[in-house]
């Protein structure tokens, strides 16, 4: 599985660590699976842990432009079905080029109920999750 989820259900977040290299199919079938098994539950913040993906771009052959458009699609479909009004994205980077993942979809992601913001502090990122009165 490309993606590891784990719940911290006491500061009202799930992290999600993408490992390696995958594609598209991948991606969109390991978040479907966690928002639609026992774990998730709406109302949750995401800590999206980059640090340990071999991103190399965009390509045709891996992760393309039209299947980031299809997950910030069906992340816009949960927050619909589930009327979700807010949620706070942290994203966790080690390198510059992990920035460009998060910019490809945040360009994709045209979904208002969403704020994220990228941390080359992990501890940070969490930091901010917890803090329920700043957005």
């Amino acid at each position: 599985m490309p993606i590891l989820f784990t719940l911290n259900r006491e500061h009202g977040y799930f992290i999600s660590i993408l490992i390696g290299e995958f594609s598209d199919n991948e991606l969109l079938a390991s978040y479907k699976k966690y928002f639609e098994g026992d774990e998730w539950f709406p109302g949750l913040n995401e800590l999206v842990d980059l640090s340990q993906i071999k991103y190399t771009g965009v390509t045709e052959d891996g992760l393309t432009s039209e299947g980031l458009k299809k997950l910030a699609a069906y992340m816009e479909t949960i927050n619909t079905k589930y009327k979700i009004t807010y949620t706070k994205v942290a994203i966790y980077v080690t390198e510059k080029s992990q920035i460009e993942l998060e910019r490809v979809f945040d360009a994709f992601n045209k979904d208002p109920t969403a704020t994220s913001r990228v941390f080359n502090d992990i501890q940070q990122a969490e930091l901010w999750l917890k803090n329920t009165k700043e957005k």
